[in-house]
């Protein structure tokens, strides 16, 4: 019964500051690109933004909320909106506790926070997340590896060459999944994977060839 109490509250409570969150989001978003320029909404989404930060933001659970609510939300919006809620994002400086969270002991923890790091294109997360491209937990890796793709500028498919994992036929639709969004020129010749040992590295590399 004490359980079951701690679950439902703590359930409401996170329903109620998502819910605020979400007025915060969508007054940011939905307000007119005109009205975004000038000084006085200038001025206003930053007192908002102060009053969210002292009143809401100084709890760990909260922010927590916050980043799930508007990761979710980016995940929804294209082209302006997208980009507003990422300013947002680094604004309040919720980046930081995603780095954080990737020398988080649990796998799963770690996975989001490389997920979502990779989302919103927090390109100096890069160096870190390239070092999960070979670790043993296979979600951890497939997360990496498709975030490298993303986030790496200079030579982002070089774990092919190095990787001694199965690249199963689930972990090869969702690189291919992010392959098919990237821009063709920047795609590399495949072929030059077809003589490494791992035979399914070479059975990817025939299909994006």
């Amino acid at each position: 019964m004490v359980a079951r109490t701690v679950h439902k509250n703590n359930d409401a409570y996170e329903k109620y500051i998502k819910e605020k969150f979400e007025l915060l989001l969508t007054g940011i978003i939905f307000i007119d690109e005109g009205e975004m320029e000038t000084r006085e909404w200038r001025s206003s989404k930053q007192r908002v933004i102060t009053h969210f930060k002292t009143k809401y933001l100084r709890s760990r659970k909260n922010r927590k909320y916050l980043r799930e609510h508007l990761v979710l939300m980016h995940k929804n919006f294209s082209g302006s909106a997208a980009d507003v809620l990422r300013n947002l994002y680094l604004e309040l400086k919720l980046e930081k506790e995603a780095i954080r969270e990737l020398n988080n002991p649990d796998w799963g923890t770690q996975a989001i926070a490389i997920r979502e790091l990779a989302q919103l294109k927090i390109v100096e997360a890069n160096k870190k997340i390239k070092k999960f491209t070979a670790h043993e937990n296979q979600i951890i890796r497939l997360e990496a590896q498709v975030a490298i793709l993303t986030l790496e500028s200079d030579n982002p498919f070089s774990f092919l060459s190095t990787t001694k994992s199965l690249l199963t036929e689930w972990h090869q639709v969702n690189l291919t999944r992010v392959i098919e969004q990237m821009d063709k020129s920047t795609l590399p010749v495949f072929s030059q994977w077809f003589s490494v040992k791992n035979n399914s590295v070479v059975e990817f590399s025939v299909k994006m060839t």
